[in-house]
């Protein structure tokens, strides 16, 4: 019996871009909602700021040890990503700097085999479940939660890496490097097996960067064919 293949259909997901008083606004809070508990004290914030500043997928994040952290070289080794392929992801002076303080109060610059994020549970990283409860509070206390429609995403900790990636497109235009020789890169950054999944991380409203949208969807129009998201 002859069983046609579904068409494929145009994706039509925007994710939600975290502006930049949001994100301060973020930050702030998550800082100041500190309960008794090193995950709330210096664990979140922390995950926080690698997940905007290097735009890891959490999973990744999470699966870091401390081991695969070089400070001296600000990069951090990721050995099994979604693509099964090791990536070394390189970090800003600041948040290089900012990660060994908050090893060395945590006590695990010795610990090379603990997870970065440790658990409760001794030998267990913290969960995705935790970190999500978190967000959600954080954006609830911050006043910029927003309920998310019915079967579709809203705002999650994956919003990082969208705005990771699109403001990584911008600063590359903005330094006078085309589209053409970012978008490559960039793709290999975020651990993409082709640069198709790298178009749904540039997908954007015209608020916030409204002077790339139309040099973005030019781009792309002629360079990514029809892709199903990806996380």
């Amino acid at each position: 019996m002859f069983i046609p293949t579904n068409p494929r259909c145009p994706e039509e997901y925007i994710p939600y871009l975290f502006s930049d008083e949001e994100i301060e606004l973020i930050f702030h809070v998550a800082d100041s909602l500190c309960t008794g508990s090193s995950f709330a004290r210096a664990e979140f914030p922390m995950i926080l700021r690698m997940l905007y500043g290097c735009g890891f997928r959490i999973g990744e994040l999470l699966n870091v040890r401390v081991g695969d952290v070089d400070f001296r070289r600000a990069t951090v080794l990721l050995r099994n990503t979604k693509n099964k392929k090791q990536r070394l992801v390189p970090m800003s002076s600041s948040l290089t700097l900012m990660l060994e303080r908050y090893c060395m109060a945590l006590g695990l610059s010795t610990k090379p085999d603990s997870y970065l994020f440790p658990g409760r549970k001794p030998g267990q990283a913290i969960s995705k479940s935790a970190v999500y409860s978190r967000f959600i509070t954080v954006l609830k206390t911050a006043g910029i939660y927003v309920q998310p429609e019915p079967h579709k995403r809203g705002q999650c900790l994956h919003c990082f890496r969208h705005v990771f990636a699109v403001r990584s497109f911008a600063q590359a235009e903005r330094s006078g490097r085309s589209p053409e020789s970012s978008v490559p890169y960039l793709s290999v950054y975020l651990g993409h097996f082709d640069m198709d999944g790298t178009e749904k991380y540039l997908k954007f409203g015209g608020d916030m960067f409204p002077e790339y949208t139309d040099l973005f969807e030019s781009y792309a129009g002629d360079v990514f064919s029809e892709v199903l998201y990806e996380e």
